[in-house]
């Protein structure tokens, strides 16, 4: 009974900091930053509005809804998880200051992590061609439109949109980094944090589907 108790004690802490953390920290409140600045900053007519905004899609919508129906007062976290009731709000503050550029970026924080080369981490093999095929459809898409990084430096509308992301939205707690994680946040890795670990026959049937992307041209 007491190895019962323990099991429980664990699986629901893990539960909690998983969808707390993990999943509506940085899935839902990262992607609602980036769709604040974007909406905020650059026109429609903008290359990067254009490049990101379908992964931005629904997202203002399903935050709201996270807000007065999940984590709110009285809300889900309040009546039946154990951190609701203010323990919630305090996680979330704990860890957006330990937030880092760094974990966002799937090869760095998979590095940090020691899971690369892990053969059972079925969810690094997968992140990381995902992120390849990500990676290489911005890029491709950004040096349309950037030659070099004065041109970057130039365009004041994304210099502009920089700055609303990390000196508003995340207070000043990131000053640098790529474009890739923005659509990779607001997608693929969404997706991974809303769905259990896929199982080993799952995972060969995605990658016959995945190889063929992985050849940008």
């Amino acid at each position: 009974m007491a190895w019962l108790l323990a099991k429980c004690w664990v699986r629901s802490s893990d539960f909690q900091l998983h969808e707390l953390l993990s999943h509506l920290l940085r899935g839902h409140l990262m992607a609602e930053v980036i769709a604040m600045a974007t909406m905020r900053c650059l026109p429609s007519i903008h290359p990067i509005f254009k490049l990101i905004i379908p992964h931005l899609r629904y997202t203002m919508e399903i935050n709201v809804r996270a807000r007065n129906g999940l984590v709110s007062d009285l809300g889900v976290f309040d009546q039946v998880v154990s951190t609701g009731g203010g323990g919630h709000v305090e996680l979330l503050k704990r860890a957006r200051a330990s937030l880092t550029y760094r974990s966002f970026c799937p090869p760095d924080d998979l590095s940090d992590r020691g899971l690369l080369g892990v053969k059972s981490s079925y969810y690094a093999q997968d992140a990381l061609r995902l992120w390849e095929i990500i990676y290489c459809y911005v890029e491709g898409i950004v040096s349309l439109h950037y030659k070099t990084d004065k041109a970057v430096k130039e365009d004041l509308e994304l210099q502009t949109w920089c700055r609303e992301i990390t000196e508003i939205g995340l207070l000043g707690a990131q000053d640098q980094g790529e474009l890739s994680p923005c659509p990779e946040t607001s997608s693929v890795e969404g997706s991974s944090w809303e769905h259990p670990q896929n199982p080993p026959c799952f995972c060969e049937t995605l990658q016959k589907h995945v190889q063929p992307l992985l050849e940008c041209p």
